[in-house]
């Protein structure tokens, strides 16, 4: 994970939103008022979950994993207001988001989870604040600049995850839809080479010319049946298609020998002698040409 460059994004997000070293110094100055409450503040954000089914239907280990969690959940308090904002905290909370999308967890959930914990908090510091109400007005600013911060590094994490992940499986469907045209392209290659390794066992004394011909024959559908198996490497990594010159009768060619007519069938290939032996530059892949007539 390239934590620098998470941590990078976190500090220009502190300064989007104005986050500055008195804003640290306000909430770290409250964590006495607030560890008292801590198990209250916990414990009514557990039983609000089991109250959801959406949000409880994660929570697979029962009460083992419930007291885990309970702990994990008492550690991010602890580090919110700790008043270290560093590499290390950043990585915590980005952790966070990567959890959720393993779990399957919504992020509408996390929004809202922490939305309850924001309440939670700022109630505590109303109800036991000790000083003067513009010292709780300029802390509870901070507190939520932070929370802000928490949730955009949270949701920025499960983003990043969800894509990669998304991408992952869309690229595996993908790939499992293509399988079959691929064993389409091999198997029309592999019939011809059966065709033409029947004609050179069964005819009797086949003329040089004919010979030839069927060997010249296999040679190209061996080469397309590898070109066939690359480009499907290939596709797993999305190449750039590459651009290359095209023989329009060699092309042409090869789709009927790939796909045989009935004998009823005539084909005549007329092509204007203007045309370029090559054509220049078609986009299409090193396949081969194996389209259908």
């Amino acid at each position: 994970m390239p934590w620098n460059k998470i941590y990078q994004l976190y500090q220009e997000l502190q300064r989007y939103v104005g986050w500055t070293d008195e804003d640290a110094r306000r909430v770290a100055a409250v964590a006495g008022l607030v560890e008292p409450h801590v198990e209250g503040l916990i414990d009514d954000f557990y039983e609000e979950i089991d109250r959801h089914p959406e949000a409880r239907k994660v929570i697979t280990g029962g009460a083992e994993q419930i007291a885990r969690l309970k702990q994990t959940l008492h550690a991010w308090l602890r580090d919110l207001v700790a008043g270290r904002y560093d590499k290390d905290y950043v990585s915590r909370r980005w952790r966070v988001g990567l959890r959720h999308v393993e779990i399957g967890l919504s992020q509408v959930f996390t929004n809202a989870a922490l939305s309850r914990l924001r309440r939670g908090l700022v109630d505590i510091l109303d109800q036991t604040w000790p000083g003067e109400m513009s010292d709780l007005l300029a802390t509870r600013r901070s507190l939520n600049m932070l929370l802000d911060l928490d949730l955009a590094i949270i949701e920025d994490a499960y983003q990043s995850e969800f894509s990669q992940r998304q991408q992952r499986s869309d690229r595996l469907a993908a790939i499992g839809q293509v399988a079959g045209g691929v064993a389409h392209e091999l198997r029309n290659p592999l019939n011809v080479v059966k065709t033409s390794i029947y004609y050179l066992l069964n005819t009797r004394a086949p003329a040089p010319e004919k010979v030839k011909q069927h060997l010249e024959r296999i040679d190209r559908q061996i080469g397309l049946a590898d070109r066939v198996i690359t480009a499907l490497s290939d596709f797993a990594r999305l190449p750039v298609p590459e651009l290359q010159p095209v023989v329009l009768r060699d092309c042409i060619q090869e789709v009927l020998e790939l796909n045989p007519l009935p004998e009823e069938i005539t084909v005549t290939v007329d092509l204007p002698a203007s045309l370029p032996r090559r054509m220049p530059m078609l986009p299409v892949p090193d396949w081969g040409c194996r389209g259908r007539p």
